[in-house]
Parts: C-alpha cells; sequence; structure tokens
C-alpha cells in the first residue's frame, strides 16, 4: 500500500500501520505505539474533514483509518471510524450509505463500554435521520444520548445532547 497524501490546508501523508505477524517483540511494541498514535491522527483528522466539509475526502480516509483499526484488532476505533463515515456520507447527501455505517457502528459498538462512543454514535444516527426527514426516530436517539450523558453525570456532554 502506498502512502495517500490528504489535501487540507495543510499537509498530511497517511499510510495504514499493519502489524504483520511473527514481529520480534521490541518491533512489535514499536508498531504498537505507532499504530495507537495513528489511530489517534486519524479520529483527529475526521474531526477536522467534517468540520471544514471535505466530506469526500474524509470518507476515504475513513476507508484507510478503518483498514488500520481492523488490522490492530480495535473495535473501539472501528466502531468510531464507522461512525465518522457514516456522518460524512450523510452530510454529502448519501444518506442511507451513511445510515449503513452508523448502523454498522452501533453493532461493533455493542460490545464496548464506552458510554462516550455509543453517545456519538447515536448523536450522529439522530443527525443522519433528521436529515433524511424521519425525525421520530431521530429523537429517539437524541434521548438516548441525553440518557447516557445524565447516567455518566456529565453536564458538558448534556449541553451537547441539547444543541
Amino acid at each position: 500500500m502506498g502512502a495517500k497524501t490528504l489535501a487540507l490546508p495543510f499537509q498530511v501523508t497517511l499510510e495504514p500501520v499493519i502489524i504483520e505477524p511473527g514481529l520480534a517483540d521490541r518491533d512489535y511494541a514499536g508498531m504498537i505505539g505507532q499504530r495507537d498514535q495513528l489511530l489517534d491522527i486519524y479520529d483527529q483528522l475526521a474531526r477536522l474533514c467534517l468540520r471544514d466539509r471535505r466530506f469526500v475526502e474524509g470518507i476515504e480516509l475513513m476507508e484507510r483509518a478503518l483498514k488500520t483499526a481492523e488490522s490492530a484488532r480495535s473495535p473501539r476505533y472501528i466502531a468510531r471510524f464507522c461512525m465518522w463515515r457514516g456522518r460524512m456520507l450523510a452530510h454529502a447527501s448519501r444518506i442511507e450509505e451513511g445510515r449503513r455505517w452508523l448502523d454498522q457502528a452501533q453493532r461493533v459498538a455493542r460490545g464496548i463500554t464506552d458510554w462516550e462512543l455509543t453517545r456519538d454514535i447515536y448523536l450522529a444516527s439522530a443527525d443522519a435521520d433528521a436529515r433524511s426527514g424521519d425525525f421520530e426516530k431521530a429523537l429517539g436517539y437524541q434521548r438516548e444520548a441525553l440518557q447516557l450523558s445524565r447516567d455518566a453525570a456529565d453536564e458538558t456532554s448534556e449541553l451537547r445532547c441539547l444543541m
């Protein structure tokens, strides 16, 4: 796989990091740290792509991010990158395709105890449903996200759900 340059207001070149079986322990440890940093960078870049309305680039970026997360066997990042891809597809008016990615994110997240990730997926699903005109379903997801925030006693998160 070749490196891909992402066209943003700054230049970033990312290449998926795939852990190969049989690496020496010291090499593997270094790769794990590099991979974790790369997954965090992918997450931050997804946020920037969405904020700057760079949906096509973000969708392509999440494809590479998902390959890295899958090779790392990281369900948390797999769910997060499915969510980001679904959000960007919905924002790019590819709502049905976006819904499928958001559904996948929900399926993966069921096995993870991360209320913030689940909240983010619910909020993204609510947005996609509202964009498609299914306001009742959107409101249901919004309420679920709000309840998760209240259960966690996170006032900032509650405000985020209400906005």
